[in-house]
């Protein structure tokens, strides 16, 4: 059966609860991972030798741009952001 895929208040609670978006470095938790939706698509799970934690990635364009990230050198942190937008520190 389908996961259910629709973003309600109950929803949006219960990713507020477990830390959702929040955290930094390793005990970063991202809003949406690729475990939750099934695709025909692409995805990967990649450890980040900055973070030290599992980037979740939904395209082979987003996995570029994370290895680029990963490589520069004024980028120590990425964060995925609930709206999709991408958070970087330096």
């Amino acid at each position: 059966m389908p996961r259910a895929r629709e973003w309600n208040e109950k929803k949006l609670t219960s990713f507020h609860k477990e830390g959702r978006g929040s955290g930094e470095g390793k005990n970063y938790i991202p809003w949406i991972k690729v475990s939750e939706f099934g695709s025909l698509g692409w995805s990967s799970k990649d450890l980040g030798w900055k973070t030290a934690r599992r980037h979740d990635v939904f395209s082979e364009n987003e996995l570029n741009f994370f290895y680029l990230l990963e490589w520069a050198d004024c980028v120590w942190q990425n964060k995925s952001a609930a709206d999709g937008s991408i958070k970087i520190q330096r």
